[in-house]
């Protein structure tokens, strides 16, 4: 764990992402009892990797003086240079009280970023980082230094310095040291030009070089030695002949006499150019430069002699001089024809692997025979000396600038501008710098600015110290205006298109591949190529790709087109990365062309796509002799044989297989063509049997996204078009629904079954089916599999989810099991009578109650109706003048915690061909359901009561009331809490008008009269929905009877409701005694987060082709708040069938108000009628404020009273028809076509963002798949 921590200490106090270097602290004493420090040494540091020496002194602290390691500077904080000096590090001392080997670290930064060290020919401020950690994890203060390297702004002509004889040359902090061969060593400044002599003597010198740290090297004529001046000795100068020879050491001697040049890189490494030609001399040309370790005096050669013939090939090396990279030049001279002399190159990354083949020398044509001296400033200009004076590199050839990325960039207006770079290539000057200028429409400007659109050009311009000026290089970045659709993004020329995962992916014929994101609408270039015709995606997101004028199809696999710096890949990663997957041959299509002797038919692929069984068409076309023929063929894999499609005799552009599997052809680049579905069962499909879909602008490419809509790609505008009709699918609708058993028996802990579930018939278009069990505290139920929980009897249903009125239903019969740890403590039979509306109970019984004890102690009550007993009530009841059969479930001690009541699917129907209501009455609640609710019934209804009694499930529902924006908005200041008992209801009846009362203790009633009634106002009903939705309804007093007073208020869906007291509710609202029924945030600023506008429901389905009803429709526009600007409100507000009590009446109210919706002609608003397409077309204009005619292809439409509602929401592009010639007016309005309206109309004011739900019936393929998940999730106001 130690070891663990200190690792993770060592971590830290580097700072983030510096790079570090280990610096080693070594002690000579072996004592234990000393305070010990370590001192980092004058270290040199350059633009080589750092290596860092540490000496230890003893100090005479006692060990058990433990405190952290103190860092101490040796030197300067703060340390000027100038660009090209030399940076010693003056070092540091390390001082801790008992360990004395530590290693610290030491890491650099340059600007805040991190660097491996300090680089002088980098200017900018560098920072050095001191750092140390002892064995006991603790961590010295960080200590750092400050080195600040500048760049020079001009440098003195060093042509104009008069120094006798110039031989050998050498650049040093500033300086450039140069030998005059009979009068000594001089310096000159290169900020000022001033000489000063070093060395005054007549020696004969030749090569001059200093090292790192400031030790001067020099070589003299006839001397087969290198001598060294320790830097110690060049404080104090001139030195005279006698002092030079006192202070000279004998770095070495070679076999050579004649050494001219003499050159020293950064990383100390000493490189010596040998002149002789002395035939005999054992100086060999293979070693005429030689590089020397100042260390180790380690020789290599660096040139290798490849002529073979002799004595009669030599090339002398003169001067010699490397650049602040590391490069090395040298200056070459030759006999008897040696072939090209002047300047020479050898890169710093040849100079690793010695010795340097001829091939990778570079050569340079100068202005001079030969040089015996060379250097480079650290600005890049170069100078040679020749004996009589220094002269400035004249070179003939001018820079050459190489631009890195792509010539040619688009971006939208608004993206970041990052230029890719550029590089700069020069014979000698290393540091080149180009002249960037910008231009917009060709007029000039100061950079790119992609908030204004527009062509601009970037001009890359540079030229060397001998004023020779590169070629300009160009750069075209293009700005284009945000897009708000797929048809506003420009692109190139777009051949086949193909749409997986939200992106569409196009194959760009000059450019290679791209794609277009469907809701950000930026465009991603993926690879680079030309001649791409065709592309398509799999299942698992592979890219298939086709060429021009080629039979073959390739496969990039998707792991290659995830979004990375590494896009977009170059045209040789692309042929590396892509895999041959299928040749297409005339032996393996159904050529219609007649053969030509002597001439051969050519074939090539002109488009791809993929169906929902991951099998490839492939579009072909065969050119013979004056013949077209182009082919449609389906290949299950690579090796099957293909299977014919289809034929024609023109020209088969791109195609598409739609996401509800219809195959899209386009012909020649004027037609498109459809064939649907069914017909792809049975190949192949007969020309007549495609069907016209309309004329298209040079189209080549189609596809479909999830939505149904079309777009077409136009190789002339260089944009998609949208088509004006929506992918329509066959309908097989489902005929029955049955399962292969009808009862199920379990034991409370027995293993589950599985119930099958059969849907007719076997092509239906949607076969899904919804599991629901009546109730779940007896079983559950999972895609058939049912699992027993509590003894009892429940309904297991399937339901096809695309005609929920068909399904097949099992009754399940959980017994208790035979471990006695979890058996009931009994059970009882109790007959429920019938309350003849009078207080008593004359009528024949009608149900019985199966109590049963819990192993917990607690009771659950199943209550079965009795068919012919509910009969015979009806009857004595109609005697009686009642309308109403009342059953009252007795439980005078209070000890059901769970009552569940099946109404047989017989009964049901009795009762409402009777016009019989039916209340049913608990201790805590109240049902009643009025005949007309029964009138839709298909099934065996079923309720599920269960109270909250403890105190724990009340103050849980306090507390997640107080969260409830609704809440918030009518409490304000106030304070919350539960009265009476919460109640959680469940059932199968949805959509349908129910009356709830539950009771409140008299004793918890004020009894002064006026405080009674302001208590009462205050009470609200919080309702916590299945689905998700929160209501929060004001209720209407009642007598519940038995001395309890009553809330009633009405709800057409089914969760947990709670009496709740608002205190001081009067106080932080403004008289609102309109119920606060909908979750409703009317903050409209900017970046407000919104919650989602619809649910789905508890079985996390969404249900997409369920039916909404009016006062569904009028929630949802209330959540979104949407009004009709140019409407105005009808009626008073109020209808006959919308209490206001009732769920949605806020919202009904306010849409009424608004005159966004209107009722119906006899006052009513029918709030549980489902909405039809015509009546959500007269929403929308109203909302959006749609004016003029409009438009429609559709024919069913005409003479209906929305007709100009349909036409103007059609050409606004925010309704479809469902076909091209049919909108289906009177059809209800389902819950997927309701948020693909309403998300196109909020997507003008708000970001949306897909949620993580996982809709078990909207699978990823369905056509509404994105816009249920935007739609059932938060979104963000613009």
């Amino acid at each position: 764990m130690k070891k663990w921590m200190i690792l993770c200490l060592a971590a830290l106090i580097a700072l983030p992402g510096t790079a570090t270097t280990n610096v080693f602290a070594e002690s000579d004493s072996t004592s234990t009892t000393s305070s010990n420090t370590s001192t980092v040494s004058n270290d040199t540091y350059s633009s080589g990797t750092p290596v860092t020496h540490v000496e230890s002194t003893n100090t005479g602290v006692t060990s058990n003086q433990v405190n952290k390691p103190v860092i101490t500077l040796i030197g300067d904080a703060q340390i000027q240079l100038n660009v090209g000096d030399t940076f010693n590090d003056p070092g540091v001392t390390v001082q801790d009280n008992v360990y004395k080997d530590l290693t610290a670290k030491v890491s650099y930064t340059l600007n805040n970023q991190s660097v491996n060290a300090v680089d002088t020919s980098i200017a900018g401020e560098y920072t050095v980082h001191y750092n140390v950690i002892n064995p006991e994890e603790q961590v010295a203060d960080e200590v750092t230094r400050i080195v600040t390297v500048k760049a020079l702004s001009g440098y003195f002509n060093l042509a104009k310095t008069n120094i006798p004889s110039p031989y050998g040359m050498a650049y040093h902090n500033g300086y450039v040291y140069v030998s005059s061969y009979q009068q000594g060593i001089d310096r000159v400044s290169v900020t000022t030009g001033v000489v000063e002599h070093v060395v005054q003597s007549s020696g004969y010198f030749f090569g001059v070089a200093l090292n790192k740290a400031g030790d001067l090297f020099y070589t003299k004529n006839i001397d087969a030695h290198v001598y060294k001046i320790p830097a110690k000795y060049l404080k104090d100068f001139p030195l005279d002949s006698t002092k030079l020879n006192e202070v000279s050491e004998a770095f070495d001697s070679y076999n050579n006499s004649n050494m001219y040049g003499l050159a020293i890189d950064n990383n100390d490494n000493m490189y010596i150019g040998n002149n002789s030609y002395n035939f005999n001399s054992n100086f060999n040309s293979d070693s005429s430069l030689i590089k020397v370790n100042l260390t180790t005096k380690a020789r290599q050669n660096v040139l290798i002699n490849n002529n073979t013939n002799s004595n009669y090939y030599y090339n002398g090396v003169l001067g010699i001089t490397t650049d602040a990279k590391g490069n090395l030049f040298y200056s070459t001279t030759g006999f008897l024809g040696m072939g090209s002399m002047g300047l020479k190159k050898i890169s710093s990354d040849h100079l690793q692997n010695l010795p340097v083949d001829n091939s990778l020398i570079e050569s340079y044509q100068s202005d001079f025979y030969s040089a015996q001296g060379l250097v480079i400033l650290p600005n890049g200009t170069g100078y040679y000396s020749n004996g009589n004076s220094i002269q400035p590199f004249k070179k003939v050839t001018p820079p050459v600038i190489t631009l890195a990325g792509d010539s040619y960039i688009q971006l939208t207006q608004g993206d970041a501008y990052v230029d890719p770079g550029f590089s700069i290539s020069d014979a000698v000057d290393g540091n080149l710098q180009a002249t960037i200028t910008y231009t917009l429409n060709g007029e000039p400007v100061n950079a790119i600015d992609t908030s204004v659109v527009g062509e601009y050009i970037v001009h890359y311009n540079v030229q060397n110290s001998s004023g020779l000026s590169a070629n300009q290089m160009t750069r075209y970045v293009s700005v284009k205006a945000i897009p708000t659709d797929l048809t506003q993004v420009e692109l190139n020329r777009p051949f086949e298109l193909a749409y997986f995962n939200g992106d569409v992916y196009y194959a760009d014929y000059d450019r290679g591949l791209y794609k277009v994101s469907t809701k950000t609408l930026k465009v991603t270039h993926i690879a680079k190529s030309d001649n791409i015709v065709a592309v398509t995606l799999n299942k698992a997101g592979d890219l298939y790709y086709a060429k021009s004028n080629d039979n073959r199809v390739w496969v990039l696999d998707h792991k290659y087109l995830q979004d990375s710096e590494l896009l977009p890949y170059t045209t040789s990663d692309l042929e590396e990365y892509s895999t041959l997957y299928y040749s297409a041959s005339i032996q393996s299509l159904q050529s219609n062309i007649i053969a030509t002797q002597g001439i051969e038919s050519t074939i090539e692929i002109t488009g791809l796509a993929f169906d929902q069984q991951d099998r490839l068409y492939v579009a072909t076309r065969e050119d013979g002799y004056h013949q077209v023929d182009s082919q449609i063929v389906r290949l299950s894999d690579s090796t099957s044989k293909p299977e014919w499609v289809a034929s024609y005799p023109t020209i088969i552009r791109g195609i598409t297989i739609s996401p509800l599997g219809n195959l899209y052809v386009n012909i020649g680049f004027s037609y498109l063509y459809k064939a649907k579905a069914s017909l792809l069962q049975n190949l192949p499909v007969a020309t007549e049997n495609f069907e016209v879909m309309g004329e298209t602008n040079f189209a080549y490419g189609v596809t479909f996204l999830p939505d149904r809509t079309g777009y077409t790609s136009s190789v002339e505008s260089n944009t998609l078009t949208k088509l004006d009709f929506l992918d329509e699918a066959e309908v097989f609708p489902v005929t029955s629904v049955t399962l292969d058993k009808s009862t199920l028996e379990f034991k409370k802990k027995g293993a589950a079954q599985t119930l099958k579930a059969t849907v007719t018939p076997d092509n239906a278009t949607d076969s899904t089916v919804l599991w629901i069990s009546s109730n779940p505290s007896v079983a559950t139920v999972t895609d058939g599999v049912v699992t027993p929980i509590g003894k009892g009897t429940a309904i297991i249903s399937a339901y096809s989810v695309s005609q929920q009125e068909l399904f097949a239903s099992a009754t399940v019969t959980v017994k208790e099991s035979d471990d006695k740890t979890s058996s009931s403590g009994g059970s009882q039979k109790i007959t429920l009578n019938v309350d003849d509306g009078k207080g008593k109970t004359t009528i024949p019984a009608t149900a019985v109650v199966n109590r049963t004890t819990q192993a917990s102690g607690q009771k659950q009550d199943q209550i079965t109706f009795s068919t012919d007993k509910v009969i015979e009530a009806i009857t004595k009841l109609k005697e009686a003048a009642q309308q109403t059969v009342r059953l009252v479930v007795p439980d005078g001690s209070d000890e059901v915690a769970q009552t569940d009541i099946t109404l047989p699917l017989t009964a049901a129907k009795d009762l409402k061909n009777a016009a019989m209501n039916l209340e049913i009455s608990t201790n805590d609640a109240k049902l009643s359901v009025a005949s007309t609710s029964l009138n839709n019934i298909t099934n065996d209804l079923y309720f599920h009561f269960v109270p909250l009694k403890t105190v724990a499930q009340q103050n849980a529902v306090a507390n997640r009331a107080k969260q409830e924006e609704i809440v918030k908005q009518s409490l304000g200041n106030g304070n919350i809490s539960v009265v009476g008992r919460p109640m959680t209801i469940e059932t199968n009846l949805q959509n349908q008008p129910v009356q709830l009362v539950m009771p409140i203790e008299n004793s918890a009633i004020p009894q002064d009269a006026t405080a009674k009634q302001q208590w009462l106002n205050q009470l609200r009903i919080f309702i916590e929905h299945s689905d998700g939705d929160r209501e929060l309804v004001q209720p209407s007093v009642v007598d519940y009877g038995n001395g309890k007073t009553g809330l009633q208020f009405t709800v057409t869906k089914f969760s947990t409701f709670t009496i709740v007291d608002m205190q001081n509710l009067a106080a932080s609202t403004t008289n609102n005694s309109t119920p606060d029924n909908n979750n409703v945030n009317t903050d409209t600023t900017a970046g407000v987060v919104k919650p989602a506008y619809i649910q789905g429901y508890p079985d996390q389905t969404f249900r997409p082709n369920n039916s909404i009803t009016r006062a569904e429709m009028a929630s949802l526009l209330y959540r979104l708040q949407a009004s009709a600007p140019n409407a105005s409100a009808s009626g008073n507000g109020s209808y006959s069938d919308v209490s206001t009590t009732f769920w949605a009446h806020q919202a009904i109210a306010s849409m009424q108000s608004t005159g966004l919706m209107k009722g119906l002609t006899n006052g009513k608003f029918a709030p549980a009628q489902p909405i039809t397409r015509a009546e959500m077309a007269a929403i929308v204009s109203r909302w959006q404020g749609l004016t003029g005619t409009g438009s429609s292809f559709a024919n069913d439409i005409n003479g209906h009273w929305a007709a100009n509602d349909i036409k103007r929401v059609t050409t606004a592009g925010l309704m479809q028809g469902v076909s091209p010639s049919s909108f289906q007016p009177n059809q209800p309005l389902t819950r997927a076509q309701a948020v693909t309206i309403l998300n196109k109309i909020l997507e003008k004011t708000a970001n949306l963002t897909a949620g993580n739900k996982a809709w078990k019936d909207v699978p990823a393929s369905h056509w509404a798949y994105a816009d249920i998940m935007d739609a059932s999730n938060s979104y963000t106001l613009k």
